[in-house]
């Protein structure tokens, strides 16, 4: 394992779509910072076009983030796909508020 391995498999999952047709819905997520320290989490969910079909899938999203030069750099991402019951329900309201800490709450159902 190493950057090629890491780049080949990222594009192997991302070719599989059709240009322009692949869209993020943020449903939730939650973040805080420190200095120059972050992180993430969420659940997102992926709107795609794979051979003329939609699809649809939605994610659990976390993550840490560091500041190098005044922009906020990805360093750590985990994703695992939600089971069929844990997949959000359409025209589900979204809500913001604040969490624990002063932890930024955006979209949260």
């Amino acid at each position: 394992m190493g950057d090629e391995a890491v780049r080949g498999a990222f594009n192997q999952f991302f070719n599989r779509f059709e240009a322009n047709a692949l869209n993020f819905r943020y449903d939730w997520v939650v973040f805080a910072s420190r200095g120059g320290s972050g992180w993430f989490a969420g659940t997102t969910t992926m709107e795609a076009v794979v051979k003329g079909e939609k699809k649809e899938r939605s994610f659990n999203m976390s993550g840490n983030l560091r500041k190098e030069k005044g922009k906020w750099r990805i360093v750590a991402v985990h994703i695992s796909r939600l089971r069929a019951e844990e997949q959000p329900a359409a025209g589900m309201g979204s809500a913001s508020g604040t969490g624990a800490g002063g932890t930024r709450l955006l979209g949260a159902a």
